[in-house]
C-alpha cells in the first residue's frame, strides 16, 4: 500500500532509527524541562517559526501546544494523577486492614499503577472511598 517492501527486520531497523523509545520517566525532560535540547516546545516552536517564515502557517496563530498534545498530557498524567495515586495508595496502607473486596480493588489499582495507568489507578473507587 505504501510502496515499500520491508520485512520484519527492515521495520525494526526503521523504528530504531526514526523513533527511539524512552521510558515514561525519561519523557520528563522532553515535556517539562524547558532547557532540554529535545523539549517539545523548543523543537516545535522552531518548526512553526520556519513554517511561518515560508508562509506555510500564518504568523502567530499556531503554538507548540496546538501541534503536540504530549507535553500537557504527560504533565497531567505524569505529575498530576501519578502524585494523586501515590497519595491514595499510601492512605490505603495506613488504613489496614481492609475488607477483602476493598483489598482486591486496591490490588487492581496497584496493577493499573504498575502499568503506568495512573488515571485509572486514581479513579479507583476503592482508593477514593477507603
Amino acid at each position: 500500500m505504501a510502496g515499500t517492501s520491508l520485512d520484519g527486520k527492515g521495520v525494526a531497523d526503521t523504528v530504531a532509527i526514526l523513533h527511539p523509545f524512552t521510558t515514561f520517566d525519561d519523557n520528563s525532560s522532553t515535556t517539562t524541562t524547558r532547557q532540554a535540547r529535545a523539549y517539545y516546545a523548543n523543537v516545535w516552536n522552531a518548526v512553526i517559526k520556519n513554517f511561518e517564515e515560508h508562509s506555510i502557517l500564518p504568523a502567530g496563530k499556531v503554538t507548540s501546544d496546538d501541534v503536540v498534545w504530549g507535553g500537557p498530557i504527560w504533565r497531567q498524567i505524569g505529575r498530576g494523577y501519578r502524585t494523586k495515586s501515590d497519595d491514595l495508595l499510601k492512605k490505603t496502607v495506613r488504613e489496614r486492614p481492609l475488607a477483602p473486596e476493598k483489598q482486591q480493588l486496591v490490588e487492581k489499582a496497584r496493577s493499573f499503577y504498575a502499568n503506568f495507568d495512573f488515571l485509572d489507578a486514581y479513579r479507583s473507587r476503592s482508593l477514593q472511598s477507603s
